[in-house]
């Protein structure tokens, strides 16, 4: 029993924080699957003569009389704060109809949009079932300096956790730099890449 518990002490303490940062946050990390339906315009709206039957027989056309509509898909990653709550991106949820949340251990379950921010980019979602849920601990941003170590998960097609590394670079990027003028914010900047899904 010493042997088994010095050789786990070992295993552990050869991990780096990067691994340790994953191995603690990685089960809250679940892919989020959005499904939005955009209804086609009907052609030639804005003239009448191809409204007219003869016209369309005449020139052997097939315009469709009530275009279905299409659903267009997207994937992308959020982690759970609380029982059954997620946060997101607000650009991953935007105007979807069907939110689909996919758990580190597999499961699928549906989701519905408590709230939204696209000035900040964030939304909060409600998984529709029961925990217990693996959750991510907020920090404490007052805490963060200008270098520490930024790392971005996500689990953008519900496979496995990606992982990027980088460290903070601004704490006060203001947001006239970014050419936003009437709204007051400071940003945390970090130059950890940030690939779709994370």
């Amino acid at each position: 029993l010493i042997n088994s518990k010095s050789n786990e002490i070992n295993q552990n303490s050869n991990k780096s924080f990067i691994t340790k940062a994953v191995e603690k946050t990685g089960p809250s990390v679940v892919t989020i699957e959005t499904q939005r339906y955009i209804k086609r315009k009907k052609p030639f709206t804005n003239s009448q003569i191809f409204l007219d039957p003869y016209f369309e027989r005449f020139f052997g056309l097939d315009l469709p009389k009530d275009p279905q509509p299409r659903i267009e898909q997207s994937q992308g990653s959020g982690f759970i704060i609380a029982d059954g709550l997620v946060l997101t991106n607000a650009h991953v949820i935007n105007k979807s109809n069907k939110v689909i949340v996919g758990l580190s251990n597999g499961k699928k379950l549906k989701a519905k949009l408590i709230g939204q921010d696209f000035f900040t980019d964030l939304a909060v979602l409600k998984i529709e079932g029961k925990g217990p849920w693996p959750k991510a601990k907020l920090g404490d941003s007052s805490k963060i300096k200008v270098g520490d170590w930024a790392i971005a998960v996500g689990n953008p097609f519900g496979l496995e956790n990606t992982v990027t590394l980088g460290i903070i670079s601004n704490l006060k990027r203001n947001v006239t730099q970014l050419g936003i003028y009437d709204k007051k914010l400071e940003l945390i900047q970090t130059d950890a890449a940030i690939n779709p899904g994370n």
